[in-house]
């Protein structure tokens, strides 16, 4: 499948499940439930995930991720003018 026919595909199941807007101010956690569900399918290079050899990540490292997140987050929001 192509990349965008995957990519209209996930738009499609996304518009599906939440509707064709999404008030993130009023329910957050749906920018984390598309996160977990198609995340994998989204290329996101910027996120590394922790090296399964080395162990289990730590808590620091754990903070940083949900702090880039927030981040994240916080960006989509004020693009979206929420």
């Amino acid at each position: 499948m192509a990349k965008e026919e995957r990519n209209a595909r996930i738009v499609e199941e996304v518009i599906r499940r939440y509707g064709s807007v999404l008030d993130l101010e009023a329910s957050p956690e749906v920018l984390i439930d598309i996160i977990r569900e198609f995340g994998s399918e989204v290329d996101v290079t910027v996120l590394i995930p922790p090296n399964p050899t080395v162990g289990d990540p730590t808590v620091r490292e754990v903070m940083q991720a949900l702090l880039r997140l927030s981040r994240e987050v916080e960006a989509i929001k004020t693009h979206l003018g929420a």
